[in-house]
């Protein structure tokens, strides 16, 4: 036990000496957040090193670590799965290096979308050839599923996932650190339980040395993990899940790992649905994630961390627990359950459900009725986001609609007042797209685009003049609805039309 509880101190003291000095030294490295005014809401310019303090922490931690306790090198050269324990520690170190990498880029310039995802395969692979790391077989409630040529896939899914799950999560002081750490603790734990020394103390260091960062990065934070700290927190859990999670050569029990990681699940499951179902790019930002919508109905930073780190620990606690009796039937139900109860609490989710439903009765009355050539016009219409109410301008759009006018299709994002809205309308009956006339608008109150307006009309029997002029009628009404709702105080904070 000494060994175990040695790492962890380690980890917290050298993140807590580390931390402060690469605060310092950030801005000179151009590792800063500044706010944009609109996504990013914080106060001042923040610096963005605290990944980097992680990073080193473990490192120094596992250092001396070794140096005080040489009897677990010895443990790295025993045989076990994937070809032995060296080998899989020589991919992660490699595979965490290059994270670091990627995330420093990107904290210093701003990688794009697709950049970062390439960045992240290279680690992912980093890990994967050294290793020999593969998940061929998942063990599942007792039954085991072959995935045969799905098995290279499934593992870059699930670390793919694993990192852009955390990196999603970090969206405001203190969540991602309070995540990461305790799933490294339920990992330790559950590695613990079933005899995984190495990949024990290596989630009590990535813990500890995020313990000792939470210092800095609680409410109001002096530093952020940035990039660099929530890809390699992901990177890491996902990793030695996978690795501690191993029934056999190739089989990982996969239910204790989903339990632990089900709240950065949940949340960019979320994500990539809503943004989706909106017609958006999943690499879109945007602040429907979990910490903002908790936050958009009133409570405070401090309290979302609370309330989402309550779920958390209950989830991974779950995931311990089933480990320990060797029932993963209980790691599945806490996850089925805090579903449903974020779900039907609408607490998070609810926006999600309705966009999935409806898309779903879409696609059953298309089978059904294909063509609608029953008269039925399809409509859809979310509150993504905020209690403003964007019903009720959406139902006088509606009836503003000219007869050659087929489809509307109206998206508000407000991320400083926590607002959002998705509405669609489609004409019934078959229509000649060969004779559509699309046109897409940007809805700018004062100096801020809030949203966006699609109208596509057709051009038989209308001139291309008077389809623009109805176009432009629609947005002029959205225009001044929108002003209206949002300078009203009753309803909530003004958005600032001027600056």
């Amino acid at each position: 036990m000494t060994i175990y509880l040695s790492i962890a101190v380690l980890a917290l003291a050298f993140s807590l000496g580390l931390t402060p000095l690469i605060k310092r030294l950030a801005p000179a490295w151009n590792l800063v957040d500044e706010p944009d005014g609109r996504r990013k809401t914080h106060q001042g310019v923040v610096p963005l090193g605290g990944g980097l303090a992680v990073a080193v922490s473990i490192v120094a931690a596992l250092g001396l670590h070794a140096l005080l306790f040489p009897q677990i090198v010895d443990a790295y050269e025993g045989a076990g799965p994937f070809q032995g324990n060296a080998r899989f520690l020589l991919g992660l170190f490699l595979a965490s290096a290059v994270i670091c990498v990627v995330g420093l880029l990107d904290d210093r310039d701003g990688l794009r979308g697709r950049q970062k995802l390439f960045g992240q395969l290279i680690a992912v692979a980093v890990l994967m050839l050294p290793s020999g790391m593969s998940v061929a077989k998942l063990g599942l409630f007792g039954a085991e599923f072959d995935l045969g040529i799905l098995a290279i896939p499934f593992t870059i899914f699930w670390l793919l996932g694993a990192i852009n799950a955390l990196n999603l999560m970090d969206g405001i002081d203190g969540l991602a650190a309070t995540i990461g750490a305790t799933a490294s603790f339920a990992l330790a734990g559950m590695c613990i339980i079933s005899g995984r020394e190495i990949d024990a103390v290596l989630a009590l260091a990535l813990g500890g040395s995020l313990i000792g960062f939470l210092r800095y990065n609680m409410p109001p934070a002096s530093i952020f993990l940035g990039d660099t700290g929530s890809m390699l927190i992901g990177f890491l859990l996902g990793a030695l899940a996978l690795h501690a999670s191993l029934k056999g050569p190739t089989t990982v029990a996969l239910a204790a790992p989903v339990a632990m990681l089900a709240i950065p699940i949940l949340d960019s499951t979320a994500a990539i649905l809503r943004r989706k179902l909106t017609g958006k790019s999943i690499y879109a930002t945007d602040r429907g994630h979990m910490h903002h919508v908790i936050m958009g109905k009133g409570y405070s930073n401090k309290a979302t961390v609370a309330i989402i780190a309550v779920a958390s620990i209950g989830t991974c606690s779950a995931a311990l627990l089933s480990v320990y009796w060797k029932n993963e039937l209980l790691a599945g139900i806490s996850v089925l359950v805090l579903i449903l109860a974020l779900v039907a609490s609408r607490i998070f989710g609810y926006a999600e459900y309705l966009l999935l439903r409806n898309r779903m009765l879409e696609l059953g009355r298309s089978l059904i009725r294909p063509g609608r050539k029953f008269g039925e016009h399809r409509e859809t219409a979310v509150q993504i986001q905020g209690s403003r109410d964007w019903n009720e301008l959406w139902s006088r759009l509606r009836e503003l609609v000219s007869p050659h006018i087929v489809r509307v299709r109206l998206d508000l994002d407000l991320p400083r007042l926590q607002e959002g809205f998705h509405a669609r309308w489609e004409r019934a009956g078959d229509h000649d797209e060969n004779l559509a006339c699309e046109q897409l608008f940007p809805v700018i109150v004062g100096d801020h685009v809030i949203g966006r307006l699609e109208v596509v009309g057709l051009l038989e029997g209308v001139d291309a003049e008077t389809a623009q002029t109805a176009a432009l009628r629609l947005l002029e009404f959205v225009r001044s609805e929108a002003a209206g709702l949002l300078s009203h105080e009753r309803r909530g904070p003004k958005l600032e039309l001027a600056r």
